[in-house]
């Protein structure tokens, strides 16, 4: 695959579909993700930021069967200044899989942009938006993120998340 045929790829696939479509449609499936696995690989031995918000949008729900979490390896040679404004966009997306990888990915990229948003998917996301987002404010040591976390901390419910919060501040925080 060379740059213009991902990146045509990953156009015309912002999101993918879903997992469960994926499970009722194997062919389609495999076809896919073979494809979206060689633009991601194509990136990865070829940084490209232009590919950033093209991979993150490109991310049904779920996880791509595994492919997803791969994306990784896309974002590393980049610096924060190049990400952050791609996984700000993609945490406002309408889309869960964008949000929920965006959350994951911004664990890598601890940078005080990323706090509001994150804050905002951990508010309004599902349990899994809601652990990855929890898990990058913990990764971000910036004292916007600890100041959020704090002013979180007295409304989370989740036993798993007051776990979390309650070893990032220590256990006699609160």
């Amino acid at each position: 695959m060379i740059r213009d045929e991902a990146i045509a790829f990953l156009r015309a696939h912002q999101p993918l579909p879903t997992d469960d479509s994926f499970a009722r449609q194997p062919d389609l499936a495999r076809a896919l993700l073979t494809q979206f696995h060689q633009a991601r690989k194509y990136f990865e031995a070829h940084p490209d930021a232009d590919s950033l918000p093209l991979l993150l949008g490109s991310c049904g729900d779920k996880s791509g069967f595994g492919h997803y979490q791969l994306l990784d390896g896309a974002f590393m040679p980049h610096p924060a200044h190049v990400v952050v404004p791609h996984l700000i966009s993609a945490l406002r997306s309408p889309h869960l899989g964008v949000r929920f990888r965006a959350a994951e990915l911004s664990a890598l990229f601890s940078d005080d942009q990323l706090v509001m948003p994150l804050l905002k998917v951990y508010q309004h996301g599902d349990i899994d938006e809601q652990d990855a987002a929890l898990l990058a404010l913990t990764q971000n040591r910036s004292a916007a993120a600890r100041e959020a976390l704090r002013s979180l901390r007295p409304s989370v419910t989740d036993t798993e998340h007051v776990e979390l919060l309650d070893e990032y501040f220590g256990h006699d925080a609160f």
